[in-house]
């Protein structure tokens, strides 16, 4: 197989990489899950990585989406990637890849993502740095029902339901600040919005020591995103104003 398997980044890998192991190091996502969701090949072995998203969609079709990414080893955003959720969509990628310019890509990957459905709740936590962190620390709860996260950034301009969340500190109350059901039961969204902010919780600990981690390293902000469905939440991937002082000097 020419896949690439990783039980920990190396200094060689491509800082996509090292940066969803933070999620790993921080105790927020088990590698072994990170590994199953994403798929690392070499960039000249493209053809068996559509080969194999080919593969899982025949054999459970309508089951995941997959995002396909082209990896450059030091760029880590605004990469190149595709939406497979077909036979015919796959097929297309394989015929643009053919045809692309890939000289300054270092790996292909796929990542395998539950197809989206009205039961599934992607979400982003947001955490402010004060000088009194953490015992003083607004934040900010987004979530939307049956799309990716992604769809967060369209607000208010959604067509699916959406929820905030606010709180002034790490003790206070939530408060529900927006909710657009888009025709769905008010009441049901609250109580699974209630389960998620339980998850959170159950978090602290990793979320504030995540914290502290990215605000000693300059940044004063975090955010991280999540997926919640048959009530398990898992954090899925992280962002500051400032990953390059994470990425690039992670000593300092």
């Amino acid at each position: 197989m020419s896949a690439i398997i990783s039980t920990t980044p190396r200094a060689s890998d491509p800082l996509k990489w090292k940066k969803h192991w933070y999620l790993v190091a921080w105790g927020l996502r088990e590698g072994s899950r990170l590994r199953e969701t994403i798929r690392r090949f070499r960039m000249e072995d493209y053809a068996e990585c559509l080969e194999e998203v080919l593969h899982t969609l025949r054999s459970e079709p309508g089951r995941h989406v997959y995002i396909v990414k082209l990896i450059h080893p030091v760029r880590f955003y605004k990469l190149p990637n595709i939406v497979v959720q077909s036979e015919p969509d796959a097929e297309a990628a394989l015929r643009w890849l053919d045809e692309a310019d890939l000289s300054e890509f270092s790996e292909i990957w796929y990542c395998r993502n539950e197809a989206a459905h009205r039961g599934m709740v992607f979400g982003r936590m947001m955490i402010g740095f004060s000088s009194l962190f953490p015992a003083v620390c607004p934040s900010r709860v987004e979530l939307v029902w049956g799309a990716s996260a992604r769809v967060i950034e369209r607000y208010p301009a959604t067509d699916c339901p959406f929820a905030a969340i606010e709180k002034g500190n790490w003790n206070a109350a939530p408060v529900i600040t927006e909710l657009l059901p888009h025709g769905e039961d008010e009441a049901s969204l609250r109580y699974t919005a209630a389960q998620i902010l339980e998850k959170l919780s159950s978090h602290t600990k990793r979320i504030v020591e995540a914290g502290e981690y990215v605000f000693q390293r300059g940044c004063r902000h975090l955010c991280l995103e999540f997926s919640f469905y048959d009530g398990k939440l898992e954090f899925i991937d992280w962002d500051s104003d400032h990953d390059a002082r994470i990425l690039l000097y992670p000593d300092r």
